[in-house]
């Protein structure tokens, strides 16, 4: 008698084990669950340089610019963005988004400014790369520091682009 006493006490200890081990194992999975549900809602900011085509009104000429574009490509605004740019961008026009911190940038949306010709770019920057810093918040004032990248402009420098 005492031995069976003795088995259903240890299974007891080891079922209670179990469940409290479970328990835990359940708690971590839903704490990733809400991790990963905030992480999908963010605001995602970057910074890209592309090559685009624009028609000058008068004559209707092609020409090729380079376009900075600054990308909000989460599900919430992003506020009070800072992008730090180094080396700086050497180029004909000004980069408004760097002179002027812009405030908002809405879910999917983008702010663009026309940084140089496409021959000019190249004679000004003769070494395109670029590591940039951003950082914004969201709309509960939460600031995101994303880590520095590197934009690397040497792929575009012979690159062919077929017009309109």
């Amino acid at each position: 008698m005492l031995v069976i006493n003795l088995l259903v006490l240890i299974t007891a200890i080891v079922s209670l084990i179990i469940i409290l081990k479970t328990f835990e194992v359940q708690r971590k999975t839903f704490n990733v669950q809400i991790k990963s549900f905030e992480e999908q809602k963010r605001p995602y900011v970057f910074l890209n340089i592309e090559k685009r085509i624009k028609i000058i009104p008068k004559s209707q000429t092609q020409i090729f610019v380079y376009t900075a574009v600054l990308k909000n490509s989460g599900l919430l605004p992003a506020f009070d963005i800072k992008v730090s740019i180094n080396p700086d961008i050497k180029c004909k026009f000004v980069i408004s988004f760097l002179k002027i911190k812009p405030s908002f940038i809405p879910p999917r949306g983008e702010i663009e400014t026309d940084i140089s010709l496409t021959d000019q770019f190249y004679i000004d920057n003769p070494d395109p790369n670029f590591l940039i810093q951003i950082s914004y918040k969201d709309y509960d004032g939460k600031l995101y520091e994303d880590k520095e990248y590197l934009l690397s402009l040497d792929y575009m420098r012979n690159a062919l682009h077929i017009g309109v």
